[in-house]
């Protein structure tokens, strides 16, 4: 597995990043394509997802690649673990995630972005990534003891991530974007790492990026 360092890492991470940008012109028409940071490598894009079988009013959004390798390095995050992103899209937060960590699993209920998603990785041969096209509220999460999440529906999420998330593991890590209010994430079942002021490490340095461990 290559180090977050490794110049090789950052120059096929930019490729994937072509490619997953590439699928997203295919999936919507640019003029709906907000990019919420016009710099290419720290590019936050977002489109709402029409889906009849969701209700949910899922979204979909690109997480820059930076934002992820800084964490999984500030976060001290085993890479060993089995990583899932709930809600992978176009799967650039799996690709990444794929040069860091042992294994890593997508879910992404959308057909449009799990099919290009799914043909993206075989362009890249990432063997260790695999995309499940099932809604992750339905799926085992077990398994995996590091979750990444950007709040992927708005309509009940606190009560249906509150209850999905207490199916995981005790020292299992949810990175979470967006979100860390205390109706999903309690004191008294999870601790925060990121931000940790006690430790120095400030919000600035990620802002809306979380880090909590399950108790």
């Amino acid at each position: 597995m290559e180090t977050i360092g490794n110049i090789r890492t950052y120059r096929q991470i930019i490729k994937l990043q072509r490619a997953v940008m590439h699928a997203e012109r295919n999936i919507i028409s640019p003029h709906k394509l907000v990019n919420m940071n016009p710099a290419k490598w720290d590019r936050w894009v977002y489109f709402p997802i029409k889906n009849k079988k969701c209700p949910n009013m899922p979204e979909y959004f690109a997480t820059p690649p930076r934002v992820l390798l800084r964490i999984f390095s500030i976060a001290q995050l085993p890479e060993e673990s089995q990583f899932a992103d709930l809600g992978s899209g176009l799967g650039m937060a799996c690709f990444t995630a794929s040069f860091f960590f042992k294994h890593v699993t997508g879910f992404e209920f959308d057909r449009r972005l799990f099919s290009n998603a799914e043909r993206i990785r075989r362009k890249f041969n990432l063997n260790n990534v695999d995309f499940k096209k099932t809604d992750f509220l339905e799926a085992d999460l077990k398994p995996y003891n590091v979750l990444f999440m950007y709040w992927p529906f708005k309509i009940k999420f606190a009560e249906l991530m509150s209850d999905k998330l207490k199916e995981t593991k005790p020292g299992t890590y949810i990175i979470s974007h967006k979100y860390n209010k205390q109706d999903v994430f309690n004191p008294k079942d999870y601790t925060a790492i990121y931000p940790d002021l006690w430790k120095g490490i400030t919000y600035k340095l990620l802002p809306a990026t979380f880090v909590f461990r399950r108790k």
